[in-house]
C-alpha cells in the first residue's frame, strides 16, 4: 500500500478519534511529515521483534517441544520486547496487545483498544487492512506516537491458540496452569491476532 494512501486512512480515522480522551489522553491526527518520520522507526523495531520472537520459539520447539515454546511466551516474550526497546536510540516502549489476550499484561488500554477497533472495523467490512497504523497521542504537555503493526495467526500458532478441542490436552493443561483466565484460543489460520504497539517519544 502506498504511503499516501495509508496516510489518508490514518487521517480519516484520526478525525473520528480526535475527541477520544481518557484521563487527559487525546488522540489527534498525525501530519504526513510525522507519519514519514515515525513509520521507518516502527517498521524496523516491529520487524526485529517478530524475527527475534520467531527465532526464540523455533529454538524452544526444537529443544523441548510445544511445552518449551509456551515457557518462552510466558517468561521471555515481554523481557525480549524490553531488550529490543533498550537497544534503539529512541525512547520507545513495546507491547503486544489484542482483544483475546493470554497474558493480562497484554490487555489493551484505551488508545490500543481504539486501534484494535479500527482494524476490526476494516475486517468486518471485508476491506484490506493497512500494514501499519499511527496515532499521535497528547497527554498533558507531552506528545508521543503509537505505531501499530498487525499480527495474523499462522498455522504453527494453532498448536497453542487454535480450537481447544484440537489442542493437545497436555498443552491446554499447561496453558491454563500458567494463564487461568486465558482468552487466546479458538483462532483459525489467517485470523487477525492483534497488534504490536510501539510508543515512540
Amino acid at each position: 500500500m502506498k504511503l499516501h494512501l495509508v496516510f489518508i486512512i490514518i487521517l480519516s480515522f484520526s478525525i473520528f478519534l480526535s475527541g477520544c480522551t481518557d484521563q487527559g489522553v487525546k488522540i489527534v491526527k498525525p501530519s504526513q511529515e510525522e507519519v514519514s518520520q515515525i513509520k521507518p522507526i516502527g517498521d524496523k523495531i516491529s520487524k526485529e521483534l517478530v524475527m527475534t520472537l520467531q527465532k526464540e520459539l523455533k529454538a524452544a520447539v526444537q529443544k523441548g517441544g510445544l511445552n518449551e515454546a509456551i515457557n518462552v511466551c510466558n517468561m521471555k516474550a515481554i523481557p525480549l520486547t524490553s531488550i529490543i526497546a533498550d537497544a534503539t536510540d529512541k525512547v520507545v516502549h513495546i507491547k503486544r496487545t489484542t482483544y483475546q489476550f493470554r497474558n493480562p499484561d497484554n490487555a489493551p488500554d484505551k488508545t490500543e483498544m481504539a486501534a484494535l477497533d479500527y482494524y476490526k472495523s476494516l475486517i468486518n467490512e471485508q476491506k484490506d487492512i493497512p500494514p501499519f497504523y499511527i496515532q499521535k497521542i497528547k497527554k498533558d504537555e507531552k506528545t508521543y506516537y503509537n505505531y501499530y503493526k498487525p499480527m495474523k495467526v499462522k498455522a504453527i500458532c494453532l498448536n497453542c491458540h487454535g480450537d481447544t478441542e484440537k489442542i493437545k490436552p497436555e498443552i491446554l493443561k499447561e496453558i491454563y496452569k500458567l494463564y487461568p483466565d486465558d482468552r487466546a484460543v479458538n483462532y483459525k489460520n489467517g485470523d487477525f491476532r492483534g497488534l504490536i504497539r510501539i510508543s515512540i517519544e
